[in-house]
């Protein structure tokens, strides 16, 4: 049942769905009719602090993930950013963001359901070695890279899932930690370090960016940082991400969440907390690393990948 409040918010999100009328990708196979993507939104409207997570599953990934950033499925694959670190950013005051460049390797890992790596292909470019949350606009996977430090520089990159090619779409005088592309309103939008920025970008019919267009916004939303991004339908993103807080002991508390953002109005129209850890001696928040969510016939059920290096993919079924 939905109580009262969840109601008026799903009528609300539901009639902005039926004026736009547009196809969205929904589990990122295909573009999918609106009817699906009005069924995974139904899905996720329903969700609140109060709802049920079970872990379904767990699949160990059979390779050195590195430290996971995106994540999305395209047909029975998964396609996962990481950053390689080989030698970490330290603390410098001259330099911009307040930190060294650092040195690494981007890598976008395709994997199958039993977590054994198909291909590995690197991303970046000399300092721009940092991949960020991906998204999927049915036909290729757009990935930002970045340097490893705020306030710095990133290039898009669009990725056809099916041979892996690379195409450079723009160049961007920040960081951007997660891009989510819209169909509907032919825009790509991108995230800063910590995802404090709102960037979007008109796109032309064949989903290339419009050269000098470009709306800057700031993030209303502040008790989690956006790791990853997923486009869900005509004008909404799913976006999941974590904050550390510390109390008056000095203890540091991990908060994980997931929001549902109005890329009409850029800003959340549900926030929710993630309360799931993994398990082991490397205990991490679910929506530390990538996410990716999809309706399927047992029901709402979401990926997460949080630890690094050495990691185990997580199935939780929400309701």
């Amino acid at each position: 049942m939905f109580k009262p409040s969840q109601l008026s918010v799903r009528a609300l999100l539901i009639s902005c769905i039926v004026a736009l009328g547009c196809s969205a990708t929904v589990n990122a196979q295909s573009r999918a009719p609106a009817e699906a993507a009005t069924a995974l939104l139904q899905a996720l409207l329903t969700l609140s602090k109060n709802s049920e997570w079970t872990l379904s599953g767990e699949t160990a990934l059979q390779f050195d993930t590195f430290h996971p950033q995106g994540l999305h499925k395209v047909n029975e694959l998964y396609f996962m950013s990481s950053v390689e670190i080989i030698a970490r950013t330290q603390a410098q005051a001259s330099e911009p963001g307040g930190r060294t460049v650092g040195e690494g390797v981007g890598h976008l890992f395709t994997f199958n359901s039993a977590g054994e790596l198909h291909h590995d292909l690197p991303l970046g470019e000399d300092s721009i070695y940092h991949p960020g949350g991906i998204d999927f606009d049915g036909e290729s996977l757009w990935i930002p890279v970045a340097e490893y430090r705020p306030d710095s520089a990133a290039i898009i990159y669009r990725v056809n899932p099916n041979n892996y090619s690379v195409e450079e779409q723009m160049r961007v005088d920040d960081h951007i930690g997660a891009v989510i592309v819209d169909r509907a309103s032919k825009r790509l939008y991108g995230y800063s370090w910590g995802a404090r920025k709102i960037y979007a970008w008109d796109l032309d019919d064949a989903m290339n960016p419009i050269a000098g267009s470009r709306v800057v916004s700031v993030n209303p939303a502040y008790y989690v940082d956006y790791q990853d991004c997923q486009s869900i339908a005509p004008a909404f993103a799913l976006c999941s991400g974590l904050s550390s807080y510390r109390n008056p002991l000095g203890q540091s508390i991990a908060l994980g969440g997931v929001e549902l953002v109005d890329l009409a109005q850029l800003r959340p129209r549900l926030q929710f907390p993630v309360n799931l850890y993994s398990d082991g001696e490397r205990t991490a928040v679910m929506t530390q690393n990538p996410m990716y969510v999809e309706l399927t016939s047992q029901g709402l059920m979401f990926m997460f990948v949080p630890e690094d290096s050495s990691s185990r993919a997580y199935f939780y079924l929400a309701e």
